[in-house]
This record gives C-alpha cells, sequence and structure tokens, in this order.
C-alpha cells in the first residue's frame, strides 16, 4: 500500500470519529472568531476586557489549547 493511499484511509477511518469531527468544529470556531476579530479590529486583550477574562485565557482558547 503506497503511504498517500495509507494516509487517507486512516483519515478515512476517523471522519466517523466523534472527537476527530468535534475536533474539527472547533478549530472551525476558532477561526472564525479570529477572522471576525481582525475585521473589527479587536485585539485579544480587547476581547478578554470585554468578555471578563484574562488575555492568556483568550490566547489559549484560539490557540486550541484548553480542555474547552
Amino acid at each position: 500500500m503506497k503511504p498517500n493511499t495509507w494516509f487517507e484511509t486512516q483519515v478515512d477511518k476517523l471522519k466517523e470519529d466523534f472527537d476527530f469531527r468535534l475536533e474539527g468544529h472547533i478549530l472551525d470556531l476558532t477561526r472564525k472568531i479570529c477572522v471576525i476579530m481582525e475585521a473589527k479590529s479587536i485585539s485579544r486583550t480587547e476581547l478578554a476586557k470585554r468578555l471578563g477574562v484574562t488575555k492568556p485565557y483568550i490566547t489559549e482558547i484560539l490557540t486550541g489549547t484548553p480542555n474547552l
């Protein structure tokens, strides 16, 4: 089996996995938040102030490191 085919097979198996799909949704959401922030010229610091949380917390969420 070619490496490319093996990889595609593995990805196809994961497409039905709940955690894999959830991670995709989280990535899409954080990407959309970043696009909106950029369009409205809102910094992470400003978003943190508006939400009443710390800037590091916003950074964790937007980089995908927290346990949501």
